[in-house]
Order: structure tokens, then sequence, then C-alpha cells
């Protein structure tokens, strides 16, 4: 079987930023590994004298440290913990330079050149000369895109890109489906072309003005190519990037440690006495919030159905009462999901038929049995269809369903309708997050309907829409969140 990757795929799919000028105390050699502390950064044993972990809560386990196995939301806020993109965001959602010192755009908004900085280094690992962690360079930015096209990883952020960037998709379909050095007609992303050591060039297929921000998503941050020859895991239980921590040791996967990196090239984007921080992952929301009320846990970045039900005030403006003294509501992102009828189900339910597993949503008991964020809107058609809908066309259509469950908030929304259905026959058979033949209704987040052409010609039946929030303990402040799932901001934290 042929390499996947060759020499020419690796020095066409980089992504650079402009060096900076150096200064006599940094020693800038972009091919070598480190030798001395990079200027302006503060050492380890100069750290604060009063240092503070900071200790996450969560009951999504990552699974993986690679950041393209990275795909609930829980592991991508980890992944940018440890990994720095070409660029990132700030607290409205705009892309900022970050890997990228800068990038510029052509006349016709098709070509996007990136220039590296020249201080950002790799952290420390056995898999570098002595240990070092060396510069990023061009080749690196490279890899990590043709890595996306490569059969052995899930395909999300290779097809993602490969809408934007020219010559991906068929650089992508090349390494999946051809595994003879004879059949190889492309070898290389046609869209992606390094400058230099510290400029990469991007071409579209055609013009995308969010595409700098596109690049700030946990699957494209930046990682080196000597990981994966060094170990057969890979990224996957030891990670290697450039972010603002660096990571230190797991105990299974219910624990991951990280250390600040003190030569972070940014080093104000963490507050001063945070020095390491603690993901804890719990098996329930239960014992999630029992280890915050007795402080084991600082942070929940992302609060669950259960306990917005039991801290939420019902006009959704704070805490309930009782609450407000011990923690700190944040607002995070809102998201929004919505059930769409598959008109061709492999039983061939019909919607009239279909609309009867709506009907107990137009019952009073099931809005108020939701949390105070999450609530729904039943589309007119369908709630006139399922009013309508005998006992006995509801149930001979609801024998066929089959599927799989969604996640989180949808889970439970969707468990609480389902558990108002008498004749349940099998209720974990009933929604599915991808379209297939098989099933009857299609879950899809708002961007991703758009994405599949469903919107106001074909509405949702019922639409979904969800307030998130995150939650910290009193005694801490300086925590961000924002409409980006994955994003927190640590760049102003504080300890009372």
């Amino acid at each position: 079987m042929r390499k996947i990757l060759s020499l020419s795929a690796i020095l066409a799919a980089i992504l650079l930023l402009q060096a900076c000028g150096s200064t006599p105390e940094t020693v800038q050699v972009r091919d070598q590994a480190r030798t001395i502390e990079p200027s302006g950064v503060v050492p380890a044993q100069e750290a604060q004298s009063d240092p503070f972990t900071l200790r996450i809560g969560d009951t999504h386990k990552p699974g993986s440290m690679d950041p393209l196995f990275a795909h609930n939301t829980s592991a991508q806020r980890l992944i940018r913990f440890v990994y720095d993109g070409l660029t990132g965001l700030d607290a409205d959602g705009r892309a900022v330079p970050l890997l990228a010192e800068s990038w510029e755009v052509s006349a016709d908004s098709l070509q996007y050149t990136f220039t590296l900085r020249d201080d950002a280094f790799f952290h420390d690992d056995p898999a570098f000369a002595a240990g070092r962690g060396r510069s990023v360079l061009a080749s690196d930015v490279e890899f990590v895109f043709a890595r996306m096209a490569l059969y052995n990883v899930p395909v999300y952020a290779g097809a993602f890109f490969s809408n934007y960037i020219k010559g991906m998709e068929a650089f992508l379909l090349e390494e999946r489906h051809t595994f003879f050095d004879r059949d190889i007609l492309f070898g290389e992303i046609s869209g992606i072309e390094a400058l230099d050591e510290s400029r990469v060039r991007f071409t579209l297929n055609q013009p995308e003005p969010d595409f700098p921000a596109f690049l700030a998503h946990p699957y494209a941050v930046i990682y080196p190519r000597e990981v994966f020859d060094h170990r057969s895991t890979g990224l996957h239980s030891q990670p290697v990037g450039t972010g603002a921590f660096q990571f230190a040791s797991a105990s299974g996967d219910t624990l991951i440690v990280l250390e600040r990196n003190f030569i972070d090239f940014s080093p104000a984007r963490a507050g001063e006495r945070l020095t390491a921080v603690e993901w804890k992952y719990f098996e329930s929301e239960a014992a999630l919030f029992t280890a915050m009320g007795s402080a084991r846990v600082d942070l929940i970045p992302q609060i669950g159905p259960q306990t917005a039900k039991t801290l939420l005030a019902e006009t959704l403006h704070g805490l309930a009462p009782g609450y407000a003294a011990q923690y700190e509501l944040l607002p995070a992102f809102t998201s929004r999901f919505g059930l769409y009828f598959m008109e061709n189900n492999f039983a061939g339910t019909q919607a009239g038929t279909a609309a009867g597993i709506l009907r107990p949503m137009l019952q009073d008991d099931f809005a108020a049995e939701l949390p105070p964020n999450l609530s729904f809107e039943l589309h007119p058609h369908w709630a006139d269809l399922a009013a309508g809908t005998d006992d006995a066309a509801f149930n001979d259509g609801f024998e066929v369903l089959t599927g799989a469950w969604p996640a989180g908030y949808a889970t439970y929304a969707a468990a609480y309708w389902l558990n108002q259905i008498s004749d349940t026959h099998d209720v974990s058979l009933l929604i599915v997050n991808r379209p297939n033949r098989d099933m009857l209704f299609y879950m899809a987040a708002d961007t991703h309907s758009r994405s599949l052409g469903l919107g106001t010609s074909n509405p949702p039946a019922v639409q979904f829409t969800q307030q998130n929030f995150g939650l910290h303990r009193t005694g801490i402040s300086g925590i961000t969140l924002n409409e980006v799932p994955w994003w927190i901001s640590l760049s102003e934290f504080e300890v009372e």
C-alpha cells in the first residue's frame, strides 16, 4: 500500500505567518529545537508565589486529545487550551491573529496569504531532538491540512474545508480511495502553497469572508508531524501544541491535568496566578453538581438540563433563590435544533401519522417540565396534524421507526417527550442525527440544517431553542464565554 502523504503533498498544504523581528535575547531558528527561552516570557521558576489550579468539570469525556477526533464540545474546549490555530476568535467571535501574525487578502478575495509569527514554539516532548519543542514551521500547517484527508482519521474536518479550499476535495477523495502510487493524479492540495518558511497562501473556490474565522476552529489547530513518527498513539493520549497550557498527566478518562506553558508567545491570555488546569469528568450531572457543591470543581462550562432545572430562575434572568451566594452564572452560546420529517422514510409513513408522535407537545405539562433555558415551537401545520391523528394510525406508524439517540439537551427534550407516549414500543429507535432512509424524523442543528438545504421551504416540525450557561463558584472571576460553544477566555482570570 502506498504512503499516504508524498513530499509534494506535504509541501502544498501549509498555512504560514510572517515572522516578527528578533531581539538580542531570542534565538529564532525555525528548523531547530528551542535552545534558550524567548524574550519577554516568565520562566516557570519565577511564577507567582501563590499559584492557582482551575478545576473544570464536565460529563462528556473527550475520548481523544487529537484535534481531528474532537467531535464533542467538551473535547474541543480542551483542544483549544493546548493547541493554537493560525487564527483565534475574540469575545465577539471575530477572527484575530494567533499563530498567524497577519494575513493579506487578494483583490478578488480568492487568496489569503498568512504570515507566521517567529516566537511560537511547540511544547517540549520526547518526539523532538533533546525533548525541546521547536519553532512552528510552514510545513506544520501543510501537514495538518494534508492529514485531514487521510483514510485513518474522521472525515469531518477534511469535508468541511473541502467546501472552501481549492483542490482539497479532489485530494481528499484521492487519499481515501487510491491505494497505489501509479493511480495518483493529484498528490497535493492545489489551493495551498507554501511561499517560504513563514508564509502560506490559500486559494479558495469562491470568496468567503469568514475563512479566517473558520481557521480558528479546533479542527484546524497546528501540531508537529514528529509526534506521529515517535509514538503509535500520536496525539490521542499525549497532545503537543503551542497553547497557553501543555499536557502534564492523565488518570484514565476521568482526569486530565494541564500545566501553564511558560514559553507562551502570548502570556497575557491567562491570569498570572493560574498555573494549572484540571479537567475532571463525571458519570452524571448529579455527580458533577455534587462535586461543585463540595468545592472539588470550580467551573462547569456548560450546565446540563438537570442542573438548569435546579439552578435557573424561571424568568431565566439569573440563579434561583439560595444559589446566588455560592455560584455565578455565565451566559454562553444559544443553539437551535429542529426535527425535520423525512418524507421518503423506509416505512412509507405519511405526515399525518408521523404527527401523532408530536401530540404530547400540545400538552401544557410538557413545556412545564422542560428546563427554563430550553423552549420549543411546534409548527402550526404539524400541530394541526398532531391534534387530528387517531390512535390506531399512530400506533401502526410508530412500530417501524428506527434510528439512534441524539445527544445533550436534545436527548433530554426527546426523552421527556417520548415518555408522554403511552404505547412506546422501543423509544430509543425514534430519532437520529444523520439522515437515512430508515428514519421518520431527522434532528439537525440550525447551521447544519442550512448546509443540507433545509430552511423556510422545508421548516422543521419542531424547533427547539436552548440558551446555554456556564457556572463557576464565587471567589473566582474573569472567565468569559461567548456564542462559540468551545470558546473560553481566561485572560482576566482572578482569585479572591
